[in-house]
């Protein structure tokens, strides 16, 4: 991450070409990045990631209803993650709080947040237990509000969810017990249900574009020709410089710590695998998760083309979000750029990816 492009190119210039940093520095995404603020879960109204959101009265915690296809979604995992995603929709519980988004504070870094509302709070809620199996609409829930601060209530965790919390941590103390491993304290075990609160701050970067997303006609893309299978050696060079850059700049911005520096808002994803939008072409306008690979050699062109019109929302690293080493993946909210500008925030679509 790099705090303006100038010192981008200050910084890239002993490791490219002068034609390869203009090249790289054209490319760079303006994105909005999450700085902890040490004063715990921040103030009513506040930018947040994890602990529980700022409602006013009449807003309700939403609630995951169990669909209709919920077997299937079961199905998609192992035996025993399809027992469990079984036995939670039937529960029935509100989804776990991500990230509350001060409008107002972000509107106030400029162009990097126009495409943003300027008022109120964006919050964000996902299902930690089905989505995973499950990239759409479904899983998750993005909601706009734009009531007056002063309304707003600090929220007590749903009776419901902190129950299943508990049960969670009972269940994997035990099972740390028996096996003789760390930690057998349950108030020391992470759960899907819920996150540490944590203020944040919110700070404009310029970021990298990870290969996998780069546009098919930027003239990086040229460079690093992302979808040739056999490189030339001089692409194979820039390749592996262009990686080592991407390793070696990577939490360049101030107080970047460890995985936050993959917590994000807007700007250009950080794909575990492909770029994720192409999840969210396949659910929106093939109704499918998975293609064969023979179904995607032949919708591919058709994919990256309707994959443009996308836009990385919210971009959460769950190590980070849970505070704890043993977690991995990440979730993208993604929206369609005309959503964004009519703010049909209903319509984001969640997609789940891990290495």
């Amino acid at each position: 991450m790099f705090d303006t492009p100038a010192d981008a190119q200050l910084s890239l210039q002993d490791h490219f070409s002068r034609p390869q940093v203009e090249i790289i520095v054209e490319a760079l995404v303006p994105a909005i990045a999450f700085v902890p603020i040490l004063d715990g879960d921040g103030r009513i109204g506040g930018t947040r990631i994890g602990g529980t959101p700022d409602l006013p009265l009449g807003l309700e915690w939403p609630k995951q209803i169990a669909p209709a296809n919920a077997d299937e979604i079961a199905a998609r995992g192992s035996p025993d993650a399809a027992k469990e995603v079984r036995a939670h929709f039937a529960l029935q519980l509100p989804y776990t709080f991500v990230a509350q988004i001060d409008l107002a504070e972000a509107a106030m870094l400029g162009p990097a947040a126009e495409s943003l509302p300027s008022d109120g709070r964006l919050l964000f809620f996902y299902d930690l237990i089905s989505g995973p199996y499950d990239s759409g609409t479904q899983a998750a829930r993005v909601i706009w509000d734009h009531s007056p601060r002063d309304g707003l209530h600090r929220q007590a965790m749903p009776l419901a969810l902190d129950a299943a919390a508990g049960r969670y941590r009972e269940e994997a103390a035990a099972v740390n017990a028996r096996y003789g491993l760390e930690p057998t304290d349950p108030g020391k075990i992470a759960t899907p249900y819920a996150a540490p609160g944590r203020a944040m701050k919110l700070e404009l970067t310029y970021r990298l574009p990870a290969p996998a997303t780069l546009d098919r006609g930027s003239r990086l893309a040229t460079l690093y020709q992302p979808f040739e299978p056999n490189p030339s050696p001089s692409v194979e060079r820039f390749r592996s410089l262009y990686n080592d850059a991407l390793s070696i700049f990577v939490t360049h911005a101030p107080n970047a710590q460890d995985t936050a520096y993959r917590q994000q808002l807007l700007g250009s994803p950080d794909p575990e695998q492909d770029d994720p939008r192409y999840d969210a072409v396949k659910v929106t306008d093939f109704g499918v998760q998975f293609f064969s690979r023979e179904v995607w050699a032949a919708k591919r062109d058709e994919i990256f083309e309707k994959a443009t019109q996308w836009q990385l929302l919210l971009q959460i690293d769950l190590r980070d979000f849970m505070q704890e080493r043993l977690s991995e993946g990440s979730i993208y909210f993604l929206i369609r750029r005309d959503d964004l500008l009519q703010c049909r925030f209903d319509r984001v679509v969640a997609v789940y990816q891990q290495t």
